[in-house]
């Protein structure tokens, strides 16, 4: 299988640091039982993902005191031999292998009712003193949940669903809580309104902010770790589950945007209360200046988000909580701070990759698309009350019944509520002036009109061949200086643009940093869509590409199976395309070919001459767009030739 040596080499790796350090006594006699809910999905069906780690588990030395349970289910179909996909089964780690305890009729794993009696089972056959519940499938944050069942068209556990299930079979009793520890070997599920809904169930919560590898979690490394040491609480095993999790990615070259953190459950009041401040201070402030929701929205676009959220991948609508702080601490000074000190409390441990140094351990919500739908499904599980009316307030333009009097009880008067009189809507900047300043850049100038509606400022460039009868889009810019106070952004136009092996491709920016910036790029990889995740690193001045995910399904379910690209892999090249006209809208229309070598490299390359044009893209919070004027300019021979104005 894919991943036997890499998991050979990671044992030999592990039993040699247990042996060197000697830090470990597995004399105590403290019984731990992990009960793991296994949803199969796509990733075991078309990849075997979820028989590899329970590979990784059975390589573990674990003593009678540490007992796994396991159901599996949700799969097509199974790549390990006693699992039957027809079936829901139930297993217990014996002695190195699966030993078959129940078999159950088929059933939905994404219903509360088949989790409720998994949990059931367990407590009534397999209690312990310190017990441990793991999630492993997809996971799609706050909205839409995770363990999404392939065989019951993809439906998943909401956060709701979750918590009806738990509090079904142990009541709610933060206190004394039942699990040492709640796990997600799931993407985005490491967010404020999961571990809300957790905490009356769990000492720590262990998950991941951003998409997480297909290699997951590395089991061998984490439960060898509590098998020589059963007397380690929920926090240290969080911590090696972490630090195991870095190592297995390492190997898997898949470590370069991981995220994983361990949440201190009992500390998460506080955190719930500080959030809700945060909320209440920007819906007052919001109530009063409808601009202060474009302000904290600016904040969250500059902001760490995880997930895509780009046209082509989806959106998840997940930013992280610490980095939207510290961008609106000019806007709410008090409630941010509040907010990051019971962060920091909260999270006791986490490991970032390299390209994820933002990540501060949990996310939130945010509407990037200003998807109304969307918000309303996060209504029925976010965990701030205030939050909800700012959002529902923020993208609709008008203050809900509820909001009303939620801000009467804090002594705003009903009639003192600012009526949305469309100065968020970006269409007043539709077609504005461009010019190009004595530096060869192309300027955006709003003022005397003011940035007040724009949440965000994307440069585009535009290739015209001259014969066909649409432009190519050839995707965003990073290179951009803002200025909204003055209402000036700044672009230099270079003749160069991204593209593999020389061949260009469209650019999606997802996240511009000082350090780095992340990039979207769709592509057809050996014929089906996907989307290249690639950073570009400042102070090395290069590119990397991480590899290949494809996006959101209808359901709202992310691709976990990151996907490296290999030696003969093809890939076409998408583009943005438009007609001449602006009418019909945009196609995405396919390019070139290019077959994948070990010389294969992603880097700047010069465009060919020929007529082209650059423009900004203006984006408000309710993720309506406007186009400014186009400026066209030529190449030729490697120099810029300056030309003519066109309204797009």
């Amino acid at each position: 299988m894919k991943k036997t040596f890499i998991s050979l080499l990671l044992i030999l790796a592990l039993a040699l640091t247990f042996s060197a350090c000697g830090q470990y006594d597995n004399t105590g006699e403290t019984e731990w039982a992990i009960y793991w809910y296994l949803c199969g999905s796509d990733l075991e069906s078309w990849y075997g993902c979820a028989t590899d780690d329970l590979e990784e588990m059975l390589a573990a030395e674990i003593p009678e005191n540490v007992k796994v349970v396991i159901e599996t289910g949700g799969a097509l179909e199974w790549e390990h031999k006693k699992i039957d996909a027809d079936k829901i089964d139930r297993f217990i780690y014996n002695k190195g292998k699966l030993k078959k305890v129940e078999t159950q009729p088929q059933a939905d794993m994404g219903d509360a009712a088949t989790l409720e009696d998994f949990l059931r089972f367990c407590t009534e056959n397999y209690p312990a003193e310190k017990q441990m519940v793991l999630f492993w499938d997809h996971g799609g944050g706050s909205v839409t949940g995770s363990e999404f069942d392939i065989n019951y068209a993809f439906d998943s556990l909401t956060i709701e669903e979750f918590h009806d299930a738990f509090e079904a079979v142990f009541g709610t009793d933060a206190e004394e809580p039942p699990f040492e520890v709640i796990g997600f070997d799931a993407c985005l599920m490491a967010t404020i309104d999961v571990a809300s809904a957790f905490s009356d169930f769990g000492k720590y919560m262990v998950a991941s902010q951003e998409l997480e590898p297909g290699n997951g979690w590395y089991y061998t490394g984490w439960l060898q770790a509590l098998a020589e040491n059963p007397e380690m609480d929920g926090a240290a095993l969080g911590k090696a589950i972490c630090d195991a999790y870095v190592q297995g990615c390492e190997m898997a070259g898949t470590g370069e945007d991981v995220t994983l953190s361990v949440t201190d459950l009992s500390r998460i009041d506080r955190l719930l209360e500080a959030y809700n401040e945060m909320g209440t201070a920007a819906l007052m402030g919001t109530a009063e200046e409808p601009a202060v929701f474009t302000s904290f929205s600016r904040g969250a676009v500059y902001a760490e988000n995880y997930g895509g959220n780009t046209e082509e991948e989806g959106y998840t609508n997940m930013v992280d909580l610490g980095h939207l702080c510290r961008n609106n601490a000019y806007l709410l000074p008090d409630s941010s701070v509040e907010v990051q000190k019971a962060l920091e409390e909260c999270i006791v441990y986490k490991v970032n990759g390299p390209y994820r140094t933002e990540a501060s351990g949990l996310s939130c919500y945010h509407s990037y698309n200003g998807d109304i739908e969307n918000f309303v499904d996060y209504t029925e599980v976010g965990c701030s009350e205030a939050f909800k009316y700012f959002y529902g307030y923020g993208l609709s333009g008008e203050m809900s019944k509820a909001g009303i009097q939620y801000l009467q009880d804090k002594g705003v008067h009903e009639e003192d509520i600012a009526v949305d009189s469309g100065m968020l809507d970006i269409s007043v900047l539709e077609g504005w002036d461009v010019y190009i300043d004595d530096y060869g850049n192309a300027v955006l100038d709003v003022l005397p009109r003011g940035a007040e509606p724009i949440v965000n400022v994307r440069t585009k460039v535009v290739m015209d061949d001259g014969v066909s009868d649409y432009f190519r889009f050839l995707g965003e810019s990073g290179q951009i200086h803002y200025d909204y106070e003055e209402g000036i952004f700044t672009s230099p136009i270079t003749g160069y643009w991204p593209s593999i092996d020389g061949n260009f491709v469209f650019t999606r920016m997802l996240y511009q940093g000082e350090d780095y910036t992340v990039y979207s790029v769709p592509v057809l990889l050996n014929g089906e869509e996907y989307n290249l995740r690639v950073v570009y690193d400042h102070d090395k001045q290069d590119y990397t590409v991480l590899g290949a995910r494809k996006g959101l399904t209808d359901v709202g379910m992310p691709d976990k199976h990151l996907v490296q690209l290999r030696p003969g892999d093809v890939l076409t090249t998408i583009y943005l395309d438009r007609s001449l006209t602006g009418e019909g809208g945009f196609d995405h229309r396919a390019g070139a070919n290019i077959t994948v070598t070990e010389e294969t490299m992603f880097y700047e390359a010069p465009l060919p001459d020929g007529r082209y044009s650059f423009l900004f893209e203006m984006t408000d919070a309710r993720g309506k767009t406007a186009w400014s004027e186009m400026a066209d300019f030529e190449l030729d021979e490697g120099y810029i030739y300056l030309t003519y104005y066109t309204s797009f």
